[in-house]
């Protein structure tokens, strides 16, 4: 009785049902397009059976409008339908982000089956989080059905929560994590609350299965970050990963009579042959910041002390800021010690002419080079920025300029705070460089996009314009890369909730509906329309980005450029 089992879990598709989900990591908006590729690579791996454990859609959280009914019904139809053509067997069961009543409606209710020698039984365990869940009614007599049953060793579980809880003081870890395992910050985020990961009741059931000579292998989701395949007493137990989180990874699964083995199975070469250039990292969190910094003590052009300035960053939740008055390195020694949760990098405009910011974790006086282009050969290592290109005067920076650099900078501002302040207003200033940029763009300079106060007046020129980066961590290391590989947007207070991409589809969606446009090159309108998420599929465009507007706020992203081969 050998078989060949793919189990996959937590989709949290949607695709008519609007929006994305509520957790910025699950990519619920490509999974059409991963599920499709990774049917396909099962049917290559002569998989026998496909297994879904649950949250097969991510359907939104409170009443349901008639619409919203018909969409999440669409959903679920459009996923039989790759199901059913992939020439493979299945069994789906729901998870508690699943809607019971649409998902019978498609998939039926059935409990059991038999495939490849063995006998399939599905539980239905359900309750929407964070309330606790029991196994109960049909599904504990079914449990207790199959468990009394005689026969071989041959049941395999399908169950969307974990089987088994176990416990680390006052924290309750699912089964699978050991003492050691947790990191320091998932340890904080692990409170009793994570029991739901497993029902309720699991020691009982637990124990009830170990009473039994029937079941072979349970398989649960719903804990994103999987359980590795785990033999307790007569049989095994496992969780895969999220799909949707975790580079769309499955699990193989070789069942036989003597053993269970299993391998973890991930389409990142497929997502990695793409078409274009994409910056952003897979993985990470949202940090926010400001790289053009002034303080009274360093720069004769600010009034505004540099705790003070730091005092008002931090009470608006910045993660880091770069201190950068006109050539010269400002001593951040104190505020570093006074705000231990804020990353702040060195860093300076050199002020020799057209201005540029030079930034890094510590920095060197390359102001003191007063050739700008040689200055950069010196600091190839840093993050650079084409300052104001258009203030305070058109024609401050040119791209004729820029084409004579031998080391371009890793990017320009496209926003500026300080030259949209009143007085600089009045004169004529320009704050918004979305033409100067794409001008360089047009001209293969390729910059990353970046927004900046350039701080130097208490209240004019503060919280305009800053950087979201998506970095894998909060570490300046990791920020400051993420910060020169341009996995970051440009936004004057317009945020974006997930930016993904897929085999050259970019998705980029929001919290509440938006005007998002997406551009080619020349400014060509590519598409644009008002919605909460957009897509995009790179045909042979040069490059293409995307801008979008809300009541007067906008962001940017960065360029997205067709690869080179």
């Amino acid at each position: 009785m050998n078989c060949r089992i793919a189990h996959i879990t937590d989709l949290h598709w949607r695709k008519a049902i609007p929006g994305t989900s509520g957790c910025p990591n699950r990519q619920s908006r490509l999974m059409p397009y991963a599920l499709r590729d990774a049917l396909h690579k099962m049917k290559e791996q002569e998989v026998d059976l496909i297994t879904i454990t649950g949250d097969l859609l991510d359907v939104p959280e409170g009443e349901l409008s008639a619409t919203l009914l018909s969409q999440i019904t669409e959903d679920y139809t459009e996923m039989k339908a790759l199901l059913d053509d992939c020439g493979t067997e299945y069994i789906c069961i729901p998870g508690n982000h699943d809607h019971l009543d649409s998902y019978f409606k498609v998939f039926g209710e059935k409990r059991t089956k038999e495939a490849c020698g063995y006998e399939f039984v599905s539980f239905f365990d359900h309750a929407p989080w964070p309330d606790d869940v029991y196994r109960q009614g049909e599904d504990m007599a079914t449990f207790e059905k199959s468990l009394n049953s005689t026969g071989p060793r041959n049941q395999i579980h399908l169950q969307h929560y974990l089987l088994y809880q176990t416990s680390l003081g006052d924290q309750y870890l699912p089964y699978g994590m050991t003492e050691a395992d947790p990191s320091e910050l998932v340890r904080k985020r692990l409170d009793k609350s994570l029991s739901n990961h497993a029902n309720t009741d699991s020691e009982g059931l637990l124990s009830k299965a170990q009473g039994s000579s029937r079941p072979k292998l349970f398989l649960s989701g719903h804990f994103h970050r999987g359980i590795q395949l785990n033999k307790v007493g007569d049989f095994y137990i496992h969780a895969s990963p999220s799909f949707c989180e975790n580079e769309c990874s499955y699990a193989l699964l070789e069942v036989s009579e003597k053993e269970v083995k299993s391998q973890l199975v991930s389409l990142s070469e497929e997502i990695a042959s793409t078409s274009i250039e994409f910056p952003y990292v897979r993985k990470g969190s949202w940090y926010k910041g400001s790289l053009h910094t002034h303080c009274k003590e360093s720069s004769g052009c600010s009034n505004t002390p540099l705790t003070t300035g730091v005092e008002m960053y931090s009470r608006k939740n910045y993660d880091f800021m770069a201190i950068t008055d006109h050539d010269k390195i400002t001593d951040l020694s104190e505020v570093r010690k006074d705000n231990p949760d804020i990353v702040f990098f060195e860093g300076f405009e050199h002020s020799v002419t057209n201005h540029m910011l030079f930034i890094s974790e510590t920095i060197d006086p390359y102001y003191e080079i007063e050739d700008k282009k040689e200055a950069l050969k010196s600091a190839r290592e840093e993050l650079t920025v084409v300052c104001h290109p258009q203030g305070p005067k058109k024609d401050y920076w040119t791209v004729d300029e820029l084409k004579t650099y031998p080391v371009l900078p890793t990017g320009v501002e496209v926003f500026n705070g300080h030259y949209g302040a009143p007085g600089w207003r009045l004169a004529g200033a320009g704050w918004d460089y979305t033409d100067f940029w794409t001008e360089c763009l047009d001209n293969n300079i390729k910059l990353f996009a970046y927004a900046n106060d350039d701080y130097h007046e208490h209240d004019k020129d503060f919280g305009n314009g800053w950087n979201q980066v998506f970095s894998k961590g909060n570490a300046p290391s990791d920020i400051l890369s993420s910060l020169k590989s341009g996995s970051c947007y440009a936004t004057t207070g317009l945020l974006i909730h997930n930016l993904h991409e897929y085999r050259g589809r970019v998705i980029i969606c929001f919290e509440n509906e938006v005007k998002g446009t997406f551009y080619g090159p020349n400014h060509e309108v590519l598409f644009t329309e008002r919605s909460q998420c957009f897509e995009y599929q790179h045909e042979e465009e040069a490059y293409f980005r995307f801008e979008a507007e809300n009541n007067g706020r906008k962001c940017w992203t960065q360029a997205f450029h067709k690869r080179q081969d």
